[in-house]
């Protein structure tokens, strides 16, 4: 009896020490770990494939899958190990029947491992193959099994299997190999990739090739043996060609991609892109970038946005240049470039909400100069008077920096920060009135968001200008950057209506070959130099902006936005496949303003003809016409009178529209309707109206010298209210000539301060005081 208890004793300490034994062994026992050190892979909404990078250390390892596809789960457990599901992560009668194949062969011939010990193998990469370090895989695999499910165990496996060379997993062998994501693999390609495993550094695409197919097909026989599939699907999946050798990895989203990297590291990126416009996208500005370079042009960038839920549906960074030579590694979309003429239609819209001018309000456009800044227009003619909207389709220079002069340098400074545009960084009279032609830099990427917010104000429900960041990736929330308070919805209508592709005048040259189905309102912009063109267009459902020039800031003559962005964002446009609607009307945010037909002002008594404009309604208008006037004339019209030399009840009172003569030269010229005020009658003594219309008053002159020395002159232009007026020119009292009708005199001076007079045969005068300065002073 105490024999029996102490044996029993014995018994259980044994236990109690074997537990404890394997206890601390599968203590110590690590669990296999891999490396996420990954690479980068780019895929499209669709999941499409668009853009992939190797991982730090030079190979194709993509994060772990969310499953294992069902056709290479099968295929996997039928060559590897039949019984995964069954065993505890070592199958015994497997490494029995592999211990005993290998004593006859007097070789290794089979190792017996199930994938779990495959998966502890491949973590421990670089150990000697024996019986010791079998012993650790087993260990690790069964410690695996105690941890992870089976599924988790087969997504291990998928994610760290090597597969030949440096492709490293599941899913980045089949986008090299098959060029398709994994769960798309047909039941050949799934049974090709089970095989690679077994041996990859000596079978795979290129290599060892009717080895491969052999393993393959032998394998497809067991599949259908289990079940798997039918005898057609068997025959098909035999007659299926092998992949040919990985070559170079596609590269349709390259810059985004290393946007990507730089904002979120290394990892999978399911994007908003839409697989097929991008691609497409990417063959148009590659096409139009091969004309361009004859011409010097090195460089194009194109967005595509959904207005809808503010995805990106295109991102072409930059035209394909595989060498990376002229730029074509920079991401222009997110460089700073001078931004031209494109930021008018925000100045417009905000002038026409707070009521600064109304839609078409005339603008002075004549030669200016403003305290040393010199705008001219791009075609260096001028109407004297415009209207604002058709300034703002003209994209006229002169008449814009006019307006921003009247709105205020700070206000749309402003009006700029509250749209985030993160590249007006200093004060606002570092960029003084060139703020508005390019004075200052944008981005291509804030550029769309501003225009896209802009149009899509109008689709909602909302009423208030809120600045949303685009979106890039799937899951992405709609994040609101800011808002604009400036413009309301009855502006941003306004101002998109005014630069819809309907019509363009000929100063545009080339704007009727841009034909469209959809109603575009779209804005072109060059900058001084003629170093960056842009196209932005935006319709009720897509935004697209185009940016054209050379990476390193060189200029070329002929890059204009319309001439070279346009025709990109035009055929980017076509396709698109808009059933051409336009922005809802937000008619709750415009009431209608009578105004007078001629100069787009608020009526007034001496107005002749009235027209009814929709403005803002919350918008306060004061400026009544001032181009009107009532005037008397001699009972045969042919002459202005007045009470002191005529008798009043034999006077004739009309209505004229009447331009100041600093606008009137210009105006002339334009509008061949317009009429000259009568003469005065002799003995009426009405002052005669006479100015100059350039230089302005009081400013300095920098004037060029020449090689031998001597100044260029410059050239004084003036008008006078009569046509046929002659006026006489003065220099510091020294007499220079007259002129008569075209009132222009080349005035040559020396350095210092003068006077320049003219008048006109009846002694009416007006004089202007100017400062010549030195070149560099």
């Amino acid at each position: 009896m105490i024999k029996r208890k102490r044996y029993r004793r014995k018994g259980w300490m044994t236990l109690y020490v074997m537990v404890l034994a394997v206890t601390l062994v599968m203590l110590i026992t690590p669990l296999p770990r891999f490396t996420t050190d990954y690479a980068t892979l780019i895929l499209s909404e669709e999941g499409d494939f668009l853009n992939a990078a190797v991982s730090s250390d030079e190979q194709w390892r993509f994060e772990p899958l969310d499953s294992v596809p069902d056709h290479f789960k099968k295929a996997l457990i039928t060559f590897e190990d039949q019984h995964f599901y069954s065993h505890f992560g070592v199958n015994p009668l497997a490494v029995f029947r592999a211990l005993t194949q290998n004593i006859k062969a007097g070789h290794v011939v089979s190792g017996g491992s199930t994938i779990t010990m495959q998966i502890a193998r491949m973590s421990r990469n670089g150990k000697s193959r024996n019986l010791w370090q079998k012993g650790v895989e087993m260990l690790m695999a069964v410690k695996l099994e105690m941890f992870d499910t089976k599924d988790d165990i087969l997504k291990l496996y998928a994610t760290n299997a090597p597969f030949g060379g440096n492709t490293v997993g599941l899913e980045a062998a089949s986008w090299r190999y098959f060029q398709r994501s994994p769960y798309e693999l047909s039941w050949a390609e799934a049974a090709t990739l089970a095989v690679l495993p077994n041996a990859p550094s000596l079978i795979y695409p290129g290599k060892n090739s009717v080895l491969l197919k052999d393993k393959r097909n032998r394998l497809l026989t067991r599949l259908f043996e289990a079940g798997y599939f039918d005898k057609t699907t068997q025959e098909l999946a035999l007659l299926e060609t092998l992949p040919d050798p990985p070559g170079a990895v596609a590269a349709w989203a390259p810059h985004l991609m290393n946007r990507l990297i730089a904002e979120h590291d290394r990892g999978r990126f399911k994007t908003t892109l839409s697989g097929s416009l991008q691609k497409r996208s990417v063959q148009i500005v590659n096409d139009f970038a091969a004309a361009y370079k004859q011409q010097g042009i090195n460089n194009v960038a194109a967005l595509v946005m959904d207005l809808d839920d503010y995805s990106v549906k295109a991102y072409v960074g930059n035209c394909a240049d595989p060498d990376r030579i002229n730029g074509g590694d920079v991401d222009v979309i997110m460089a700073p470039r001078s931004s031209g003429s494109i930021l008018k239609p925000f100045l417009y819209a905000a002038s026409i909400c707070d009521g600064t001018i109304l839609p078409d309000m005339l603008l002075p456009d004549v030669p200016t100069y403003l305290n040393g800044f010199t705008p001219e227009n791009f075609n260096k003619k001028y109407d004297g008077l415009v209207p604002a909207g058709e300034a703002l389709v003209r994209s006229l220079n002169i008449p814009f920096v006019m307006l921003l002069k009247e709105y205020g340098i700070p206000g749309f400074y402003d009006l700029l920060q509250s749209f985030q545009f993160s590249t007006f960084n200093r004060s606002p009279d570092h960029y003084g009135l060139s703020m508005i032609l390019g004075g200052g830099e944008v981005t291509l990427w804030e550029l769309s968001r501003a225009y896209a917010s802009m149009g899509n104000m109008l689709n909602g429900e909302g009423r208030t200008f809120d600045i949303f960041e685009p979106r890039l990736l799937m899951g992405q929330d709609k994040h609101k950057v800011a808002s604009v308070p400036e413009i309301t919805p009855g502006g941003a209508w306004i101002t998109l209506d005014k630069i819809t592709n309907l019509t363009r005048p000929d100063e545009e040259a080339g704007w009727h070959y841009f034909t469209s189905k959809q109603r575009i309102a779209w804005k072109t912009g060059t900058s001084f130099g003629f170093r960056d063109a842009w196209a932005v267009g935006v319709t009720a459902h897509h935004l697209v902006a185009v940016w054209v020039g050379n990476a390193d800031g060189q200029g070329m003559p002929g890059l204009t936005g319309t001439s070279k962005a346009a025709p990109v964002m035009f055929r980017l446009f076509e396709q698109l496949n808009e059933d051409g609607g336009f922005f809802n009307t937000p008619w709750d945010d415009l009431t209608y303003y009578p105004v007078c037909s001629q100069s787009g002002e608020l009526m007034s008594p001496d107005c002749d003809f009235a027209d009814t404009i929709i403005v803002p309604a919350k918008a306060n208008y004061t400026s009544v016409c001032e181009y009107h006037r009532t005037i008397h004339l001699t009972a045969d019209g042919q002459y202005r009178v007045n009470s002191s030399c005529y008798d009043p009840n034999r006077m004739i009172h009309k209505r004229w529209f009447v331009v100041p003569p600093k606008f009137s030269v210009y105006y002339r010229r334009k509008d061949s309707n317009y009429r000259d005020l009568p003469p005065v009658m002799p003995g009426c003594g009405e002052t005669r109206l006479l100015s100059f219309t350039y230089p302005n008053k009081s400013q300095k002159l920098y004037l060029p010298v020449d090689f031998d020395g001597k100044r260029n002159p410059v050239v004084f232009e003036a008008a006078h209210e009569e046509k046929n007026a002659e006026m006489r020119w003065f220099l510091d009292e020294a007499y220079l000539g007259s002129t008569r009708y075209n009132h222009q005199m080349a005035i040559q001076m020396d350095k210092g301060v003068h006077v320049i007079t003219i008048c006109d045969l009846a002694g009416n005068e007006d004089k202007i005081r100017v400062e010549v300065m030195n070149e560099k002073e």
